[in-house]
């Protein structure tokens, strides 16, 4: 059995020898500064496309690597590099920040009637029609106009 405390930035457990273990997990934030910061290869530009001042985006970087006790960016005067381990993390941060964009977007269409396009299948006496109505739902097309049953790569 696990007992849970709950922290600010941070989960706690207590796990059956009353051993608090914790776990962080980096913010959406940090990794749009770690991504931001190897897209441009410089503080203070990362942090005029992330809109932040140059500050808070290497205090956003120092806490991801605090928190997570790596380091992750070599830092000096004329250079940022980051680390093997530094590279590995901005490709997964990739891969993250795509995933919460696709579940935002998820969220925004679930009330839309049609979040994706439509594909329809008419029949008149002798005619098959195939429209396809966009997202939104403002115009349709025929696509295509048989004289059979659509069947296989014809759908």
């Amino acid at each position: 059995m696990l007992v849970k405390i709950v922290k600010s930035d941070y989960k706690s457990y207590i796990d059956l020898q009353g051993r608090l273990m914790s776990t962080y997990l980096p913010t959406l934030k940090q990794l749009q500064y770690l991504v931001a910061l190897e897209e441009h290869g410089h503080f203070g530009k990362a942090a005029e496309a992330s809109f932040v001042t140059q500050s808070t985006l290497s205090a956003g970087i120092r806490e991801l690597e605090s928190l997570l006790g790596l380091m992750l960016v070599e830092r000096t005067r004329r250079v940022v590099r980051f680390t093997p381990l530094g590279s590995k993390m901005v490709a997964k941060a990739h891969r993250i920040l795509r995933e919460a964009e696709e579940l935002a977007e998820m969220a925004r269409s679930a009330g839309k009637p049609l979040a994706d396009d439509l594909i329809i299948y008419r029949c008149f006496p002798g005619q098959w029609q195939i429209w396809q109505i966009p997202a939104g739902g403002e115009a349709y097309e025929v696509i295509a106009e048989l004289d059979h049953k659509p069947m296989g790569d014809e759908l």
